[in-house]
């Protein structure tokens, strides 16, 4: 009897304070994320993402199992674990969610991947707002399977040490096995799953065609690639015997560098220098996409694709550059993959000066 009431206290409490509770688990997860993944490897943080997705799984299916077998045990310490389930899921759910926004944040360009990211943070913020769907179990799984196919298509090339369509489609039906087995298995013991099944799976199998669509288009960022410096300069050379690169960038005022085209002064050519992180033993090639606005047309046009070689495990990442002939006007040059996703871009105006620009000299 008093165990009943003590139960009843917390609960009413629980219910008086979820509007904060839910979303606080879902800050503080996203907290642990931003300050942890700064000073720990990538096999760490892996290994972090898949412990935040055993828990989410395993929140999901008590909550589910308890509402539709398991209520009617009097089993007190089940009735605890069901209350604070919600906690835990979203606890996990930030911390996945927040993982994928710094990797895929960092590994392209935000004009072109915003969807994809803006779908990671619609995620993130519409628990409170759309609450009453977010208790089903078709909303659990979809949001899931986004998270397991996110996580899936982070993590292989870095196992595999490899990039390619190939390594996407398998992260994708690798995905999409788990979650089919799990329905499989969750509609033995849950009758209201087994009618369900088909609706489950037709939103997983949207899902499914929604990432594979932003794959196809480039939205999504080129994992496990992320840009470390990008900047264009007047000259680039190599020392051999230490291995530094001599950069020989225009001195420029706070409000140049501060415009969405900083102004670098050249009558003929100049530099982009990039470096590029990637996963040890890592292998592709890194295009420098050359693109300069016609104000005619009003649209990009190429100039010139030059690509080299890269290996990861740099921790500053690998550096490389390329030369090409200018006039004056808008240019942009995207660091790209073999098929057209963007890592960065650096965006700048080409401006005819008749006095020699004031240069300094730095060191990668």
């Amino acid at each position: 009897m008093f165990r009943s009431f003590k139960f009843e206290k917390i609960k009413r409490w629980y219910a008086r304070y979820e509007r904060f509770l839910i979303p606080g688990a879902l800050v503080f997860g996203i907290l642990v994320d931003t300050t942890t993944f700064r000073y720990i490897n990538l096999s760490l943080a892996f290994t972090i993402l898949f412990i935040h997705l055993v828990l989410s799984l395993s929140a999901i299916t008590f909550m589910h199992v308890y509402d539709t077998v398991l209520a009617t045990y009097e089993k007190q310490f089940l009735r605890y674990i069901r209350l604070f389930s919600p906690l835990l899921l979203q606890f996990s759910f930030g911390a996945l969610l927040s993982g994928f926004l710094i990797f895929y944040g960092f590994g392209g360009s935000f004009g072109v991947s915003w969807p994809f990211l803006l779908l990671i943070v619609f995620l993130m913020v519409s628990n409170d707002l759309l609450k009453k769907y977010y208790l089903q179990l078709t909303v659990h799984a979809s949001v899931y399977f986004f998270i397991l196919f996110s996580y899936s298509a982070l993590v292989l090339p870095h196992i595999l040490k490899q990039m390619s369509v190939g390594i996407f489609i398998l992260s994708g039906v690798l995905s999409l096995v788990l979650m089919f087995l799990y329905i499989t298995l969750l509609a033995r013991y849950i009758p209201q799953v087994k009618e369900k099944k088909q609706t489950l799976i037709t939103s997983i199998l949207l899902v499914a065609t929604l990432m594979n669509v932003f794959y196809f288009t480039n939205i999504i960022p080129p994992i496990p690639l992320t840009l470390r410096d990008i900047g264009v300069y007047h000259s680039v050379s190599r020392d051999p015997q230490t291995g530094q690169y001599r950069l020989l960038t225009e001195v420029l005022s706070l409000s140049d560098r501060l415009r969405l085209y900083p102004p670098i002064a050249s009558k003929d050519s100049v530099f982009v220098f990039s470096s590029v992180f990637a996963p040890a033993d890592l292998r592709t090639n890194i295009i420098h996409h050359w693109q300069y606005y016609d104000s005619k047309t009003q649209k990009w046009v190429s100039a010139g694709r030059p690509s080299f070689p890269m290996i990861g495990g740099r921790d500053q990442g690998y550096r490389g550059y390329s030369r090409n002939t200018v006039f004056p006007g808008l240019w942009r040059v995207s660091v790209e993959t073999p098929r057209g996703q963007v890592v960065g871009r650096i965006r700048f105006r080409v401006t005819q000066s008749y006095n020699p620009p004031l240069l300094r000299e730095e060191v990668r």
